[in-house]
């Protein structure tokens, strides 16, 4: 798959195009991209326009946090067929008026013929332009523009990244799961821990979630370990929160692998969130603490064959 950083690198051709943020490649955006996709039929190459960052956090200043790593991201797309992305800085064409972007970036740079985006798509300055304007200023172009349907998982309510944040924020990573059309997954590097898990005998892989990145409820889940090898094992993570110098606080996860032993420090181990158990909780001792590691093993061991089949 090609990734093209700077508008002016040379690009495959003909394109078709699908449009969007597609921060978390969710059922809604893949309707979107399988339409670019299908089009390799017709010769043209399956191609992605997206951005480095979310518009919104530039344009607000707030962090919104991400369902995906890069590396993730454009992992997915190169799996469900996509063999082109433009992936230029926000703040490269967010300046740019709507028919400019339409000429500018669209037909001179990427070459498309055909473009998707989504019902609710917003481009050019300030963002006041919309699916309607994407429409004539393409035919202006001579670039066929299509605007796909919202996809829901009920009447009414059209599947979004801000809707997956939230359930995964809440805990529900099965209606995350429906939402996304796959788990919910991280791929970060193991870091070395406290080593408190070790000593009592439920060694854990560290995984630190970057700053920007969607924090999962705090708590304990059945999970899915697949290392680099491609070696897939059932798991029990936990999600907390971990001190660090002074009074900072990073978010952590802890997965412990019952049926592995090994090294994984330098690896970058898939982390599937698969169902919430419970809460964290402080315990009195650690016995006490290792006696409830046990029982989440089991928990977890029976949430994952009734729900996955390895």
């Amino acid at each position: 798959m090609k990734l093209i950083t700077e508008l002016k690198q040379n690009c495959l051709e003909p394109a078709s195009v699908a449009l969007g943020c597609f921060d978390g490649i969710h059922l809604g955006h893949q309707a979107v991209i399988g339409c670019a996709v299908a089009d390799k039929t017709k010769g043209l190459v399956p191609s992605v326009f997206t951005f480095q960052e979310n518009p919104l956090q530039v344009l607000t200043g707030k962090t919104v946090p991400a369902l995906l790593a890069p590396d993730s991201r454009n992992q997915i797309f190169e799996e469900i067929g996509v063999e082109q992305v433009f992936i230029p800085s926000f703040r490269d064409v967010m300046n740019l008026e709507a028919e400019a972007f339409v000429h500018t970036v669209l037909k001179e740079y990427c070459k498309a013929v055909n473009v998707y985006c989504g019902f609710n798509f917003h481009f050019g300055k300030g963002g006041k332009a919309g699916a309607e304007e994407l429409k004539r200023f393409g035919e202006k172009n001579g670039i066929k523009v299509t605007v796909v349907q919202a996809v829901s998982l009920q009447e009414g309510v059209p599947i979004s990244s801000t809707q997956i944040r939230s359930c995964l924020q809440q805990g529900q990573t099965e209606i995350a799961a429906k939402m996304l059309g796959r788990n919910f997954f991280y791929q970060f590097p193991v870091v070395e821990g406290n080593k408190l898990g070790r000593t009592m005998g439920f060694p854990t892989l560290n995984q630190a979630l970057p700053p920007n990145f969607v924090k999962p409820k705090r708590g304990v889940y059945a999970s899915l370990v697949t290392l680099e090898n491609g070696t897939v094992y059932y798991g029990v993570t936990n999600i907390g929160v971990k001190p660090t110098v002074g009074d900072d606080y990073i978010v952590a996860s802890e997965t412990w692998i019952p049926n592995f032993s090994g090294n994984l420090y330098g690896t970058s181990p898939k982390i599937e969130l698969i169902s919430y158990i419970r809460e964290e909780q402080k315990f009195r001792n650690l016995r006490i603490l290792a006696e409830q590691i046990q029982k989440d093993k089991e928990q977890a061991f029976q949430l994952l064959e009734k729900n996955i089949s390895l």
